[in-house]
This record gives structure tokens, sequence and C-alpha cells, in this order.
């Protein structure tokens, strides 16, 4: 190994010293890491040069085999081109921000003769105008219900708008003005959809009353069905009303930046603001992260190349003003308009970074809360079950059939207690067509454990009695596997119905 370091250090400093991206390698095809860098060879040299801080880092450098490289004519290209990269090959040791908190967004094609609203998770076109980030998708949707029926505007799809010849059931439901086959003009159409657009940038009061007064109406003519309707987009409007709050006079989309840290991790929470009204924020937090300059700008650039990039981001973190003139840049260029970046505040920005702060300080204790929670929980597996470390990894199996036939195998796995989607399987069975549970099993494992790129788990739980716990623990064996701690969750009779024994091996 340490070999292996020599040569690689060797190999850095011939690299050149002019601007680039560098991708760090353990295979010609698999690509652990993505950086970008003033000068390479000083970059890419100080991996090998000094001691790392990081645990995660040492690994890192333990399993490079090449170093590749690719130059650029200036910093911001390389900003630019690493965001794609990254999002590209998704390297394993490069920040990775989930999807889960991929809060919904109002797209409106305002390029199109007959435009019309999406619901959207990205940012994706530039030609387009977004509203949002929005905190509920279940409330955007009724929202978007409510601004194609009470302005009169379609919701079907652009391919099905383009060849229909004859209007679809919504125009006879008076809920459509069918622009599909020209029932109202361009220039008529267009006006309501401004007046749509009006509403979503915040004239809202008029219209709540106008649906309040036809609420009531409707309940006195005893139509509750379409009071009940009208009810519903009250609720969306109201609750979109009190999302935002009115904290600045201001016409400009605004986003603050800020970061809690400390030595179980760091925290970055980004307010939004739009035309004033605060409209929600967002949070991430990664465990064991040292908040230095690199991670940080690492982050701004990934998380605003999929978000809307405001017209004003105000950031308070440890980041040279040099290195933040780079990123303004690279937003500007991303935004293909000017994107300000705010680093010294008046009295009104401090407000808002004093709102940040005081959320991200709130948000990071709720995690930490949950990690020791999680914590706690693997505490009481391992002893419930004798194991000799904590179950971080915990992979768990099923077998389902149809009346013995059509047999699947089902893996679900959860890794420090949540779960890890990205590793869930069905195993459509090759050699059991009759129900037999546990040569299922036996195949399920063989299969599972064929490929040796997965992680190994710290447990195996078996939806089953002995008989199951037996077959598995058979297969195991062959696999050599028999180290890994095996347990089943067996029915008992004892108890109610719905209870479970654990039984371990």
């Amino acid at each position: 190994m340490k070999e292996k370091i020599n040569q690689l250090k060797n190999k850095a400093k011939l690299l050149p010293r002019l601007t680039g991206v560098y991708l760090m390698k353990k295979s010609e095809d698999q690509i652990l890491y993505v950086g970008k860098a003033k000068s390479l060879r000083a970059r890419v040299a100080s991996y090998f040069n000094k001691s790392s801080s990081s645990l995660k880092t040492d690994f890192l450098i333990r399993q490079i085999d090449r170093v590749d490289y690719i130059l650029t004519e200036n910093e911001v290209e390389a900003f630019l081109l690493e965001s794609s990269l990254i999002k590209k090959y998704k390297p394993r040791y490069n920040i990775r921000l989930k999807d889960d908190k991929a809060y919904p967004y109002i797209r409106c094609g305002i390029q199109n003769d007959f435009p019309r609203f999406y619901f959207e998770r990205r940012v994706k076109d530039s030609k387009s105008l977004y509203f949002g980030p929005y905190t509920e998708g279940l409330t955007v949707r009724v929202l978007l219900d409510f601004l194609n029926q009470n302005f009169k505007l379609r919701d079907c799809s652009d391919s099905n708008f383009k060849s229909r010849k004859r209007p679809c059931l919504s125009f006879d439901m008076k809920i459509c003005p069918a622009p599909c086959v020209q029932k109202i003009s361009k220039k008529e159409y267009q006006k309501n959809f401004r007046r749509a657009v009006n509403f979503l940038k915040g004239q809202s009061k008029s219209l709540s009353k106008q649906l309040k007064g036809k609420m009531k109406k409707c309940s006195k003519k005893l139509k509750f069905e379409e009071a009940g309707r009208l009810r519903d987009r009250l609720k969306a409007i109201e609750m979109i009303e009190q999302s935002q709050s009115v904290i600045q006079k201001s016409n400009k989309d605004r986003d603050t930046a800020v970061i809690h840290t400390d030595q179980q991790g760091t925290l970055v929470e980004i307010l939004h603001l739009r035309k004033g009204r605060w409209i929600g924020n967002r949070f991430y937090f990664f465990k064991s992260a040292k908040a230095e300059e690199e991670f940080l700008l690492s982050f701004l650039n990934q998380y605003y190349s999929e978000n809307l990039i405001p017209e004003e981001l105000l950031i308070k973190m440890p980041i040279r003003v040099s290195k933040l003139k780079i990123l303004e840049k690279v937003l500007s260029a991303k935004k293909k308009a000017d994107c300000r970046i705010l680093h010294i505040f008046n009295s009104e920005d401090q407000c808002l970074i004093d709102r940040a702060e005081k959320n991200a300080k709130n948000h990071f204790q709720n995690e930490r809360d949950k990690e020791q929670s999680c914590q706690n929980i693997l505490i009481e597996i391992k002893n419930k079950l004798k194991l000799s470390k904590l179950p971080r990894r915990i992979e768990c199996y099923d077998i389902s059939h149809w009346q013995g036939s059509q047999s699947i195998g089902s893996q679900v796995v959860f890794e420090n207690t949540r779960p890890l989607k990205s590793d869930y399987r069905l195993y459509n069975l090759k050699t059991v067509s009759d129900g037999n549970d546990y040569l299922a099993l036996q195949e399920v494992l063989t299969r599972r454990f064929h490929h040796k790129t997965d992680k190994m788990p710290d447990l195996i739980l078996v939806d089953g009695g002995k008989g199951q716990l037996q077959a598995v623990k058979k297969i195991l064996k062959d696999l050599k596997q028999k180290d890994i701690p095996l347990a089943s969750l067996a029915k008992d009779r004892m108890n109610s119905q719905n209870s479970y024994s654990p039984k371990t091996t």
C-alpha cells in the first residue's frame, strides 16, 4: 500500500500547474471522486503530502489506482464541469444530495402559445418560469387543479394537446376552454394565464374572498360537492399564504445559506425568499463532515445545479471572498442572468442570517437526537440478539408465491435503522416452481452473495420459523458466510396473531 501511494505521489508531481478537474479512479470505469483545482499539481499532491484529518479521505486514498484530469480555461469552467461530472457519474466520495429533500416547484411553460403549469421536482428548463420550492407536494397538486379550473387553463400533456381534433371531457365539464381546437383565442387564453401567474406572485386576497362567497352560496343551495371542492381550493390558497409570510419589502428572489457545525457533523441550512415572502427552507446534515471551504463550495455548486438560482444569495460560511466571486460567476452562468453573492450584511440582511442560523441550530439538534435514537435502537437489537457488534446494515428476506407458483424473493435493506431503497431487490426465482420456501430462500441468498461488490450485512432477518432459519443457515455455511448473524421472525401462537418472536442462530 505504501508503495502504491508513493507511485501516485510521484505521478501527481507530473500533473500540469493549470486549472482543471481531476478524477480519482479505482479502475478505468469506476470514478471515486471528482474535484476542481486552480493548480492540478498542487491540489492532487496535497492528498499525499500530508496526513489527512478525515477517515473518509484516508480510505479514499487507499482505493485510488489512478488520477485523470481535464483542463479548463478558468476556474468558472472548472466549477461547471465538476458539477456536470458529479451529476453524471455520482462518485462515491463526493457530496450526494438526497432526493427526499427535492421539494416541488410549479413550472410555467411561458414559451408556448397556449402555456400550462407543470409539477416539477427539479429546475431544468431555463426558458420556463418557476415558482417555489414549496414544502408539500399534495398542496401544490391541489393548487394546480385550482389554477387550471379557476383560470380556465389546460392540463393535458403537450403531445396530447397537439394531436387532438375534438375537445376532451374537461371541455364538456366546463373546466377547460379547449384551446386544442381553437374554442378560445390565443389572446384570451394568455390573458387568463397572466392572471394565474399574478396569483402565484402573491395577488391572492381578492380571490380568497371570492371563493368564500361562492362556497357559502353553494352550501345554501345544498350543492355540497361543489362547496367541498371550493373548500379544498381555499385551503390550498390559505396554506400557501400561511407558509409565505412577508418578512422583507423586496421584489427580488433571495436565498440565505448558513452552516452549523461541531465534531459530530455539519448542517447546511438554506432559507428561500421569493419577492420578500419566506416560502420555506431546506437543510442537509452531513455526519462527520467538516465545514471546509472545498466541501461548502462543492455543496453550493451541486445544490444550485438542480434548484432555482436566486437573484441574490446571502452566505455566511468560512469561504474566502475570492472563491465567492468565482461562485458568483458560476451561478450567473448557470442562471444566464446576474446572481449576486452577499457576504457583508446590513441590518435587514442580518435578520435573515439570524433566522437561518436559528433554524440551522434547531435542525442540527434534531438530527443529533435522531442519530442518538438510532444508536439506542441498534444497541438494543445487539443486546437482545447477543450480537458481537452493532447491526448497522440489516438485510431482510421473504418469499411470496401465488398458490405455489410464480415465486418471488424480496430483499429489503436497512442501514443505521433507515430504509436503503437503492439496495432493495426483487428476485424472479428460476429453480423453484412448487412454492418451496426453503429452496427459494437458498436460491435468493446464493444469488445475493454472488454479487461481490455489495456490502456485507451485519445481520440477516428471514420471515419464517425454524425451517426457514435452518435452510438459510445451511446456504450461508456453503457460501462461507457462516459468521454473519442470522435471525428469523416466527409467529408466536401463544400470543396475538400479529406478534413475532425472533429466533436466532
